[in-house]
């Protein structure tokens, strides 16, 4: 049983009530989405019910089934961080959960998530401009944050286009977006925490409308 035994960090998508007491859970681990067995779930005792909501980053102890076509067993689940009950936040809520569904044979940065899980309720806009600018690189997506897409040049940026690869020189665009725009680009990529407290919170709004778009025409 020892060597059938494993840990790895997930995201909670759905709990489905299965026969008896028990459930079918399906998690985001690394690698893409997988189903596992939960033996007890509905019981109000229950310690794996509690630490398992949905969007929660949990830790989980999972038993290998024997057999290859039948699911694992989860023999326990710890929560890291979860997703804030806050009515306010729904809209996020729906957004992330259903951009997570669609990841398949991919991997998600966990460490990202949970920042984004830690400063969604003080910083809601910020913080989903974190897991919608990942979730892009998960579907293929990976702007260049650092020089024009077209020529590499770092000098004289005056746009920056998703749909283009990221930002563009003046010898490539004639579109002069608004230098705050570019710059809180810039910190989302490299210093989350310098975009959240140098940039207006509609710049991210801004941010993830365009986002959002993107992501609705790749799935």
């Amino acid at each position: 049983m020892q060597n059938r035994e494993y840990e790895t960090k997930g995201i909670i998508l759905e709990v489905r009530n299965h026969q008896d007491n028990d459930g079918i859970i399906k998690v985001l681990v690394d690698g893409g989405i997988k189903f596992l067995y939960a033996k007890g779930i509905q019981k109000p005792q229950s310690k794996n019910k509690l630490n398992m909501p949905i969007l929660a980053l949990v830790n989980l102890e999972i038993i290998k089934s024997k057999f290859i076509d039948k699911i694992s067993t989860l023999k326990k689940a710890k929560i890291i961080s979860f997703f804030p009950l806050n009515p306010l936040l729904q809209y996020i809520y729906n957004s992330v959960l259903h951009f997570l569904n669609y990841i398949n044979n991919k991997n998600l940065d966990f460490k990202k998530y949970q920042i984004f899980l830690d400063n969604l309720e003080r910083y809601p806009n910020q913080s989903f401009s974190l897991v919608l600018l990942e979730l892009l690189r998960v579907y293929g997506m990976k702007p260049n944050f650092d020089a024009c897409v077209e020529c590499k040049n770092k000098n004289n940026i005056i746009d920056f286009e998703f749909y283009k690869g990221g930002f563009l020189c003046k010898q490539h665009s004639s579109n002069y977006k608004d230098p705050n725009y570019l710059r809180a680009l810039y910190w989302l990529e490299h210093d989350f925490f310098r975009f959240v407290n140098e940039f207006d919170e509609n710049i991210s709004i801004k941010i993830n409308a365009q986002m959002i778009e993107i992501l609705n025409s790749i799935i």
